[in-house]
């Protein structure tokens, strides 16, 4: 977490083994030297097996509300982060949510991920999720992929289409 206030709080409720403070580019680094290699391994093996990798990096270089940064954020990087932390990890599932628009997004950033993904042995699906038909308060969509190591994951089996449920407001 890049603000200090926020991860002081996450910090306070969670009790995390490791300063959540930070960049996690940092831990993921898109060029690799021995050093980083290194880190990553020990990293690894300090948090060990990790059964669902759940990222959600920041959306707003992707979103079509944003004329100024779409495209050119340097925060669209943290999506490529998230993908370089489950070839270190290797999760047995893996859930990367953003806005809709991350499928058009100039860079190939979805293709690109979903290339790695693949390479590192995961079988994935994507898909766009209305968040109220899950029972999330909000009205909203947003692009999910999800990969897993050994079986082929399914949006729709995932979020189980037929059991929408009912709307639910923030109160």
């Amino acid at each position: 977490e890049m603000q200090p206030e926020i991860a002081k709080l996450y910090q306070q409720h969670f009790r995390p083994a490791r300063d959540p403070k930070g960049d996690v580019r940092a831990l993921f680094p898109a060029r690799s030297s021995d050093e980083t290699v290194l880190g990553v391994r020990r990293l690894a093996k300090e948090v060990g097996e990790v059964d669902l990798l759940v990222a959600g990096p920041p959306c707003q270089g992707h979103s079509t509300l944003n004329n100024h940064t779409r495209g050119e954020d340097p925060k669209n990087a943290l999506y490529d982060a998230a993908v370089r932390a489950v070839a270190a990890l290797r999760p047995y599932a893996v859930i990367i949510e953003n806005v809709p628009a991350l499928e058009r997004d100039t860079r190939g950033t979805l293709a690109q991920a979903l290339r790695a993904l693949r390479r590192h042995g995961y079988k994935t699906d994507t898909g766009i999720v209305a968040l109220d038909q899950i029972g999330v308060p909000q009205l909203r969509r947003r692009h999910v992929l999800l990969a897993c190591r050994e079986t082929q994951p399914s949006v729709a089996d995932a979020i189980d289409v037929g059991q929408t449920a009912a709307p639910r407001s923030v109160r």
